[in-house]
C-alpha cells in the first residue's frame, strides 16, 4: 500500500516498492488545500510508474479536505503537519484492510523537515497498527532527485506549485502550514488533539474514487 503525492519523493518510493512486490496506490486529496492540478499530476505520475514497472496499478483517490478543514480549526497550529500525516496513515491503513495489504510504503526521509524529524516520525507511526516502510529514509535529496530523473517522474513532479493552499486558491504558507511546526511532538498532545477533532476515515475511504492506471 503506497502513499503517493504530486511531489518528488513518494513516486520514487512507490517505484522501488513496485519492483519487489504487488502495490496499490493511495492519493490523499487534500483539496482545496492543494495547488490546482495536483490530482491530474498524481495520475500522470502513476501512469509513468506503471509504464516503468510494466504493470497496471490500482489507485485510490480519497477526498480528505473536510478533515484538513477541521485540523486548521485546532488552536495548537504547531501540530498541523503531524495531525495531517497521521490522518494520511489512518486512511492508508483503512484501504490496506480492504485490500489485505501487509504494510504501508511512504516517501519520507530524514533529510526533510517539520513532520519528518525522527522524533515526529515515531509519534506519527503510532497512529496505526500496520507496519510502515520508508525506502528513502536515509537518502538525501540529491539521491532521490537522481532516481526520480532515472524513472521519468522528476519532470512531472516539478510542474507542481509548492505549498498548501487556502479554500480561495491562494498560497497558504501562513495558513495551512504553521509558521513554527512542532519538531518534537508529544504523543499524548497529538492524541488529545485527535480526540477533539471530528475526523472521518472510514466514510471517506468508502467514497474513494478507484482508478486503474
Amino acid at each position: 500500500m503506497c502513499l503517493i503525492s504530486g511531489g518528488i519523493d513518494s513516486p520514487v518510493s512507490t517505484y522501488i516498492a513496485g519492483k519487489y512486490g504487488e502495490i496499490i496506490l493511495v492519493f490523499v486529496d487534500n483539496s482545496p488545500y492543494l495547488p490546482k492540478g495536483t490530482k491530474e499530476r498524481v495520475i500522470r505520475l502513476c501512469e509513468q510508474i506503471s509504464k516503468k514497472l510494466r504493470k497496471k496499478l490500482k489507485l485510490y483517490i480519497v477526498q480528505n479536505g473536510e478533515n484538513i478543514k477541521n485540523i486548521l480549526k485546532y488552536p495548537e497550529r504547531r501540530l498541523t503537519c503531524i495531525l495531517c500525516r497521521r490522518i494520511m496513515y489512518k486512511i492508508a491503513e483503512e484501504v490496506a484492510k480492504r485490500e489485505n495489504a501487509q504494510c504501508i510504503i511512504t516517501g519520507e526521509s530524514l533529510a526533510q523537515v517539520a513532520s519528518q524529524t525522527l522524533h515526529n516520525l515515531s509519534v506519527e507511526s503510532k497512529a496505526i497498527e500496520i507496519p510502515i516502510l520508508r525506502p528513502l529514509l536515509c537518502l538525501d535529496k540529491e539521491e532521490i532527485v537522481r532516481k526520480a530523473k532515472e524513472i521519468g517522474t522528476y519532470e512531472i513532479s516539478c510542474t507542481r506549485e509548492k505549498g498548501c493552499y487556502t479554500e480561495s486558491g491562494k498560497p497558504a504558507c501562513c495558513f495551512a502550514t504553521p509558521r513554527y511546526p512542532e519538531t518534537k511532538a508529544k504523543k499524548e498532545d497529538v492524541e488529545n488533539a485527535e480526540r477533539k477533532l471530528n475526523l472521518k476515515i472510514k466514510e471517506i475511504v468508502e467514497n474513494a474514487e478507484i482508478l486503474e492506471v
